[in-house]
């Protein structure tokens, strides 16, 4: 392991890490059912900023949708999720 710093300064990396860091809280509250603090809802965070389309409930398809955004910018896609 290196132990290089990495730099994001361009306004698409930084969005990019923001939707990465909003598909691993929701990643994580699906298959845990951990949640950031009772109250507050990623999924209605993530269409506050637009990266969900408004009307989305389930968070399987928010995650759905913010995979599909990941990768339509050259990120790498998650793993599946388990069975509902």
């Amino acid at each position: 392991m290196s132990n290089e710093t990495i730099v994001i300064d361009a306004p698409e990396g930084i969005r990019m890490y923001d939707v990465l860091s909003f598909r691993g809280a929701l990643g994580l509250e699906i298959r845990t059912g951990m949640v950031m603090r009772p109250g507050f809802s990623i999924v209605q965070a993530a269409i506050k900023r637009g990266y969900v389309a408004e009307g989305t409930r389930r968070k399987r398809d928010a995650y759905a949708q913010l995979d599909a955004l990941i990768v339509a910018n050259g990120g790498p896609s998650s793993r599946p999720l388990p069975a509902e």
